[in-house]
């Protein structure tokens, strides 16, 4: 008798342990931006470097930002096939200026001067790449989708957008830039 309970006991010290630990995942996965670095690290600080490595963000809160490389070392290197293209209508869904990720190359353009963006349908939406022997050291981003014939092709479409003096899109020059990049065999990095 004194068995059974112990076993009865253990089951439900067992079921309330898988509860707690699948709710502890389910909180990480669903709500992550709970978790930030403004964490007991904090405390450990002088005032001087509190304020020194704090940033702001889009909703105001002040955060701590970790350390950048400046040189990333890839994750991964390949050899893709490059085209490129710009925001007409005839080569983009819907409006042109709204990749798959759901940003604005205009808006973009217009605060940074650049958009460093990239679509493919071999990588996933955010997935950070370099194009060494074209670009140097500059980081694109996957931001945009290309037509689904050219999935799992090593294929990438660099997305090219130039402005005038007055910092204002030039869609002409941003077709002949794309025009001129033609169709490349290139060395990508994937950070």
């Amino acid at each position: 008798m004194y068995h059974q309970k112990n076993t009865k006991r253990n089951i439900s010290h067992q079921r309330y342990a898988f509860a707690v630990i699948t709710f502890m995942v389910a909180v990480v996965v669903f709500f992550p931006h709970i978790a930030t670095t403004n964490g007991f690290d904090a405390a450990l600080l002088s005032q001087a470097q509190k304020q020194e490595e704090l940033i702001e963000v889009d909703d105001g809160a002040p955060r701590r930002q970790f350390p950048v490389s400046a040189d990333m070392a890839p994750r991964r290197v390949l050899t893709v096939v490059a085209t490129a293209y710009s925001s007409d209508t005839w080569q983009t869904d819907g409006d042109p200026f709204v990749p798959a990720d759901g940003s604005d190359y205009k808006e973009e353009f217009e605060e940074k001067g650049f958009v460093r963006a990239i679509a493919s349908n071999d990588y996933p939406l955010g997935t950070k790449v370099r194009f060494p022997e074209v670009y140097g050291n500059q980081v694109f981003v996957v931001r945009d989708r290309m037509n689904r014939r050219y999935t799992g092709k090593y294929r990438v479409d660099v997305y090219h957008i130039e402005g005038n003096e007055h910092n204002e899109i030039d869609q002409k020059k941003s077709r002949e830039q794309a025009k001129d990049f033609g169709v490349q065999w290139v060395k990508m990095e994937i950070l």
